[in-house]
């Protein structure tokens, strides 16, 4: 079961905004995802790192830009830090 599994896909919106985090994606388990304020990831060799250093991505992006896309019904979501992250990414 992944994100947006858990409902279906003809729901209304708020029943999506509900049900489209799906708590067994997270290792712990936990009913409401929790919020990494971290902004360096520990590094081990003998392991594919998915996150590296916050500004390039981070779990609670991740999870933010993937329940957009749930929501909002598209192909895919770029959540940015500022206007001038925006600005750069259109010009």
């Amino acid at each position: 079961m992944g994100i947006g599994s858990s409902y279906d896909q003809d729901s209304n919106f708020a029943t999506k905004a509900i049900h489209c985090y799906d708590p067994n994606v997270e290792k712990e388990h936990a009913i409401n995802p929790p919020i990494y304020y971290t902004s360096t990831f520990s590094q081990r060799p003998d392991e594919k790192q998915n996150f590296i250093y916050s500004r390039v991505q981070n779990p609670t992006k991740q999870l933010l830009e993937k329940q957009i896309t749930v929501l909002e019904e598209g192909a895919q979501t770029i959540v940015l830090s500022s206007a001038s992250a925006c600005m750069a990414l259109l010009y």
